[in-house]
């Protein structure tokens, strides 16, 4: 993860929808955890960003994004919150960080041309 472009992924899109949509208003509420795990895992919201430089991050890092929902008003009952307890409840996936220069595949040499001469005087 040397390279800082495309390292941000934001999850905002995993929200929760009424069905029916009765027009209550939802709030959502992101938390992650996991992310305390590496320097390289910064998080805000419900984005998670992934960057390092450092070899030494290298690892593999399980991560769980939690999305506390609240309905504002459901008529005579008030609002209802909703918090994930378990994993099952949760998006949990697991971030990879490589060390490039581990992974890389480097081609064999070639030299042209093919042959080299060296004249004296």
């Amino acid at each position: 993860m040397y390279d800082p472009t495309n390292v941000s992924h934001d999850f905002t899109s995993a929200t929760y929808t009424q069905v029916p949509d009765c027009g209550w208003a939802v709030s959502n509420s992101w938390t992650w955890e996991g992310v305390d795990a590496s320097p390289a895992l910064t998080s805000s919201g419900a984005a998670l960003s992934v960057y390092t430089t450092a070899k030494a991050q290298k690892g593999s890092y399980e991560v769980k994004l939690s999305n506390t929902i609240t309905i504002a008003s459901n008529g005579p009952a008030g609002s209802t919150t909703f918090t994930p307890s378990t994993d099952s409840e949760k998006t949990v996936f697991t971030i990879v960080v490589t060390d490039p220069c581990e992974t890389a595949t480097i081609n064999a040499l070639t030299f042209s041309p093919s042959t080299v001469s060296v004249a004296d005087g």
